[in-house]
């Protein structure tokens, strides 16, 4: 029988353990500048139309690629099951943000970690229901999904939308965008 030497086991091993690595922010810790959502505005001291440099600095631990030959950069913090944060900006000015959960199992949202923490100065964020968002957003609009459970809640201010979407009654991905 012939003998198997470390490196024959070895290659195959640290192949395996490079296409399973988690994402390059994972392991980081998510600090952001403040913790408070602004609809239409911000997330967390990231707001619409801020320069890449600014938002960079508001959420240290993102990991930022630069796309389309330097136009776009996406910016992303993965928590993995505690969520993740990201940002696209476009020709060096932040165009949305979004934040969301992980998920503890089929349509569970889990509500742990620093993404939950965020919230409006009205308590909505991450893991809040369908109706409290309406309450505290006025003049929004619901759309249902095929199940006729709340699948979307949207509130437009000019060019601006700011999104909550929800899985499980709670509100799992929180959005803004600038058209």
């Amino acid at each position: 029988m012939p003998s198997l030497r470390p490196s024959r086991i070895a290659l195959p091993a640290v192949a395996a353990l490079l296409m399973t690595a988690a994402p390059a922010s994972a392991g980081k810790a998510f600090k952001p500048v403040n913790t408070t959502i602004v609809p239409s505005t911000s997330i967390a001291g990231v707001s619409i139309g801020q320069s890449l440099a600014k938002a960079k600095r508001a959420w240290p631990g993102v990991t930022c690629s630069i796309l389309s030959g330097g136009k776009v950069a996406q910016c992303v913090w993965d928590g993995g099951k505690n969520g993740r944060a990201e940002f696209n900006a476009r020709n060096g000015k932040v165009a949305n943000a979004t934040i969301s959960t992980g998920y503890a199992g089929p349509r569970q949202p889990a509500l742990t970690g620093p993404l939950v923490k965020l919230k409006t100065k009205g308590g909505l964020g991450l893991g809040s229901k369908p109706d409290a968002v309406a309450a505290g957003l006025p003049g929004g609009q619901l759309v249902a999904g095929s199940d006729g459970l709340p699948f979307r809640y949207t509130v437009t201010t000019g060019r601006t939308w700011t999104e909550f979407r929800y899985d499980g009654g709670v509100t799992q991905s929180l959005a803004i965008v600038r058209q």
